[in-house]
Parts: C-alpha cells; structure tokens; sequence
C-alpha cells in the first residue's frame, strides 16, 4: 500500500482498498486526552470525514474493552482492533462484513498496526512540513529585517553628513535672500535655492525616520485630537473625490510620541491611500484601544466598516505582543492593494510602484522609521483588488502629563546682547551660526571640539548665557558629556542642543535636557534665533 501524502488521506486509501475486497469499514482516532474517539473515515459516508463529533469511549463497547486492555473485540460479521503505534493507542479499525471469520483477526490485527504507523508517518510529515515552512517564514523575516538594518545605517549616514552641508546652505542662502533687494534679478535664483535646499532637508529627515536614527522630541499626545485638528488639512489634500471618515475610541489615547512626526505617519499613509484609487473612494481613519494579556485574544477595531472597505480587525500579528496596554490606528481604503511581492517590499526607501517622477519611494519607509522608533509597531493587511488596512501599534501613556494633539506656535524673530559659546565641529555650520548670532547682536565665542569647549566653561561658566553644541562632537568630550555637565552647573549656562541624528541618544537623554533644548540639523537663521531667544528667556 502506497503511504498517503496527509494522515486524512491514509485512511480514504485504507477504506477504498478494503473496499475493493468486499470489507466496510470505520476508522476512529482517540484525542490526544485519551477520553474520546472521533470517526475519521466511515465507508457508509462514500469515503468523506464524518463531521460528528467525538464520542466517549465508554459509550461504544468495544472501544471500551480494547481501552481496557482487550486485544481485539470479534462477533460474526464484525472486528474492532486497536490502532497502536508504539504501544501507544491512536485509534480502532472497525471492520464489517457477513464472510468475516475468526481466522482473519491475526492478519487484520498486523493490518491495522501498519494503518496506525502510515498514519503517524503521515502526520510527522505533515508536522516536518510546518515546521520547515515556519522556518522559512522565520528566516525571510531574519533577512528582511538585517536588510533593513543594513539599508537604514547606510541612509542614516549618509542624512547625517548632508545635515550639515544642508544647513550651511539653507542658511548662507537664506542670509543673501534677506541682503537681497526684491527688485534684484538675482533674487529669484537665491530663493530656487532655498526651495532645493529645503526639498533636500525634507529627504534626509525621512531618511532618517526610516533608519530610526531621527532625534525625537517626544511628549504626550492624545491620536483622537490629533487626528481630528488634522482634518482640515487633510481634506484638500486627499481631493474632492476621495471621502475622509473617521471613528474614534470615546476615551482619549494618550501615547508619548513626537506629534509632528505621528502627523507625519497620518499624511504619508493617507496619501498613500488616495494614490491607491486613481477613481476615488473611501479613506476611514479609525482608533481603539488594545489590552494584551497572557495568552489573551485581540479585540476587533471599531465596528464602523464604511461599505467597499476591507476589514478593520487588527492583524493576527497583534497577538504577540508583550502583555501591557496599546493604542491602535487604522487607516483602511478600498483602492487597488496589493500583491504579495508588494507586500514583501513595503518599507523599503526609495521602493515605489508609481510612475517614473510621482513619487520619491520614502512615504512608507519614513512611517515605518518613525513608527517603530517611537516604540510602536505597524502591521499591513492587502490584496489586488480588495483595498488596503495599515495598523499602528503604540504603547499607551498611564503618566499625569497633560496631553494635546496641537504643537507650539512659532516666536517671533528677536536678538540680544547675551555672550554665547558655540561648540560645533563642522566650520561652514560653525561660521553659519556664529555669523547669525553676531548679526542679531550677540557675543559669540566659537570652539570645535568638545574638550575646548569644557575647558573655557571650566575656567569661568559665568561667563556665557548660553551653551549652543553639537551631540556629535569628535575626541574625547561628546555633546552629550558636555550637555551633561552645564545642566550641572548650578547657576550655569542655559543649553541649545543641535543635531543632525544620534545614534547614542536615547529616549532617556533626550528626556532629560530642559523643554525646547534641542534643535533640529538642518535649521535656517531665523529657526535658530527664535530657539536661541525662547532658551535664554525660559524661566
């Protein structure tokens, strides 16, 4: 007898061969507990599974009596015999027919050990086939992962170096346009300057997002008042044929998360959406909330299913997720979706399927960066034809922070008389800065590494109202270090970080400088003395 590919199939072939010699038969198999046997294959069923369910063992006889340790159960007409594979009881081979004798037992008893091996064969082939496809599954994510490390570092760095070209540009261009009279036929080159130098600075953040290697300014916001003052912006920006809905948890979600790059995440995934239905449709923007217990289920998104839009129930991912509380959004469509190598490649930079000139290929990188760098994770649901579901996955925030969806207004541009020490290792930034400061009417003493730097505060703290330094500072002395040791100084300098990115700092360094320290590479003069002015007349 051949061997099945599948345990179902070993028991359709036992009963189509005994069939062929004139024998009904009935194959049970006992649940693992041992309490229960199943009927797997009945040949009175034309050879399909029965879907009845298990019946005690005590409720047929001789089930009853082999389970007691008879060897066989024989009337005329009728033998029952044990399925046993390594001595261990897996079933019962009932067999039927008027012709049955006793001298048949011996050979239908070694038959039925040969049906119970086939079938346990069947079944580690079978378990052997998961195991090895959970391998693979576990191996291309292994993969996919190191090559999105490896991806990300190289764009990290490489967004880090053009940080620093990019604000001497932004700002020696900048400073001509202001020195420029509006009549002057240079004017417009200057400002198609700024325009590339800004374009470029929006590429190197999302690249940055999508390394993780972006310096978040972190606080705690609620994702239903954020969602909701997003509304009038994101309207035009969908298009008239493209419907906006929304559903909202009634209590608020409080996440610790930067809100200008979370409002980011909702622009890149919506647009993403309304290029998915070059016809129009629906977007539906959806928030829950999510308990994760041991061993615990996921509950659904809201009920709220706008019609043509696929499902909103949370991935089967969510339900690996470390015990805790979590804050869920949902951005679904019903556009074209996509296919399984699509999937594959979702996040990659520079990764598109639009037209040549329609799109840069970092939107859904830089959700992915800023996403699971602020702690949270995104799952993605789609086929052709069927729409898309992207799910957000944030830890909720159980702290007494007061939180809001809203970011601050910018101050006004004003300058000062205040001496200012600027720590900066790159000399187009450091000249930059120490040109706009002065030009505003401060005293600016410049140094390049952070050990001069430390040096003069060391000497005389009180001689500077401020402490402007890079975080990435070559040499001994870091940024940090000497960020560190002004915050420590008692009466000492107020302190204004910048950077590009910063691999060292972590969500707790940067929680520990004073509200508004840090400033963002690459920053134009006035960003910077507007920040320069709101640190030194903090209270």
């Amino acid at each position: 007898m051949e061997m099945a590919p599948s345990p179902d199939e070993v028991f359709v072939t036992v009963g189509r061969e005994l069939g062929r010699i004139g024998l009904a038969c009935t194959l049970a198999l006992v649940d693992p507990t041992g309490g229960q046997a199943r009927t797997a294959y009945d040949s009175r069923e034309a050879g399909s599974a029965p879907a009845a369910p298990g019946l005690p063992l005590e409720a047929v006889d001789a089930y009853r009596r082999i389970a007691a340790g008879e060897p066989y159960v024989f009337s005329p007409g009728s033998l029952v015999a044990p399925l046993l594979f390594e001595d261990r009881l897996l079933g019962f081979l009932s067999v039927r027919s008027a012709d049955l004798a006793e001298e048949a037992i011996p050979a239908l008893k070694v038959f039925a050990n040969e049906i119970a091996a086939a079938w346990r064969k069947a079944q580690l082939v079978r378990d052997l086939e998961e195991s090895l496809r959970q391998l693979r599954l576990t191996q291309e994510q292994l993969l996919q992962s190191q090559k999105m490390e490896a991806v990300g570092r190289l764009a990290g760095g490489v967004a880090h170096d053009f940080n620093n070209q990019l604000t001497a540009i932004l700002g020696y261009a900048e400073i001509l346009l202001m020195d420029c009279p509006p009549v002057d036929s240079r004017r417009a080159g200057l400002e198609e300057i700024v325009k590339a130098a800004r374009r470029a600075a929006d590429l190197t953040r999302q690249l940055l997002a999508f390394s993780r290697k972006q310096v978040l300014q972190p606080r705690v916001v609620d994702l239903n008042g954020l969602i909701e003052d997003m509304r009038g912006m994101l309207r035009p920006l969908l298009g008239e044929d493209v419907r906006l809905e929304t559903s909202f948890e009634p209590a608020p979600l409080r996440v610790r998360a930067d809100p200008t790059q979370i409002q980011q995440v909702i622009v890149n995934l919506a647009v993403n959406s309304r290029d998915a239905m070059p016809s129009g449709g629906i977007i539906h923007l959806a928030t829950s909330s999510l308990r994760v217990e041991g061993g615990q289920g996921v509950r659904p998104l809201p009920a709220a299913r706008p019609g043509g839009l696929p499902s909103g129930l949370p991935p089967p991912e969510l339900a690996g997720l470390p015990a805790g509380q979590y804050c869920l959004l949902s951005v679904r469509d019903n556009g074209t979706g996509m296919d399984r190598d699509t999937l594959s490649r979702l996040y990659e930079p520079f990764f598109t399927t639009k037209a040549q000139g329609k799109g840069t290929g970092l939107g859904l990188s830089t959700v992915y960066g800023i996403v699971t760098q602020s702690g949270g994770q995104i799952f993605c649901s789609s086929q052709p034809g069927e729409g898309t579901v992207f799910t957000i996955c944030l830890p909720r925030d159980g702290s007494e922070e007061k939180s809001n969806g809203r970011s601050g207004t910018a101050l006004p541009v004003a300058g000062g008389t205040e001496t200012i020490l600027v720590v900066e290792d790159e000399e187009a930034v450091r000249e930059l800065v120490r040109r706009t400061l002065a030009s505003a009417g401060y005293a600016v003493q410049t140094v390049s590494t952070g050990a001069e730097g430390l040096r003069l505060l060391q000497a005389d703290c009180q001689a500077f109202r401020l402490v402007l330094t890079d975080l990435l500072l070559p040499g001994g002395v870091s940024g940090l270090d000497l960020a560190g040791w002004v915050l420590t100084a008692g009466q000492g300098p107020r302190l204004l970080c910048v950077s590009g990115y910063s691999e060292q700092l972590s969500a707790e360094a940067m929680s520990a400088l004073p509200p508004g320290s840090f400033l963002q590479k690459p920053f134009s003069p006035s960003e910077l003395l507007r920040r320069v002015r709101a640190v030194l007349d903090a209270v």
